[in-house]
Formats: structure tokens, C-alpha cells, sequence
């Protein structure tokens, strides 16, 4: 697994607590703006993802499977606990 690949999911994350905790309840009645706005926060996380990849020659090097399943696996159980 790539390191960008763990960077990406814990931007991803943090962008849908933003929308879930914050903007969700702002748009609640009009859930069109709330999913235009979800859809505009998802273009920014990829472009975000390539630019980090391209600058950044260390996000490309792999990361031993064990390692990442436990670090992904920490930053859910985190989440989880903590909101």
C-alpha cells in the first residue's frame, strides 16, 4: 500500500466529518446544494490527492501490508471513538 493511499483516506475522512457535522445541518432542506456541495468537496479531495503525489516523491513509496492494515484500522477505531 502507498503511503498517498493512507494520506488520501484520512483527507477523505476528515472532509466528510466537515460536511456531516457542519454543512449537513446548514442545507438540511435542500438536499440538492448539500449533495453539490459534497460532489465540489470530492472534485477537491482528488485534485488535492494528485497535487501531494507529484510533489512529494515520498507518498509513492509502498508501506509494508501489516503496518497499513493497523494504521488504517487505528484511524477508524479513533473516529469511532471519538465522535
Amino acid at each position: 500500500m502507498k503511503i498517498i493511499y493512507l494520506v488520501s483516506l484520512t483527507m477523505y475522512l476528515v472532509i466528510l466529518m466537515i460536511y456531516f457535522y457542519f454543512l449537513e445541518p446548514i442545507f438540511e432542506g435542500n438536499k440538492v446544494l448539500s449533495l453539490l456541495v459534497l460532489g465540489i468537496f470530492s472534485a477537491l479531495h482528488g485534485y488535492l490527492s494528485k497535487i501531494l503525489e507529484s510533489h512529494f516523491n515520498f507518498l509513492s513509496k509502498k508501506m509494508d501490508g501489516q503496518m497499513a492494515v493497523f494504521i488504517i484500522f487505528g484511524l477508524i477505531l479513533f473516529l469511532l471513538i471519538f465522535t
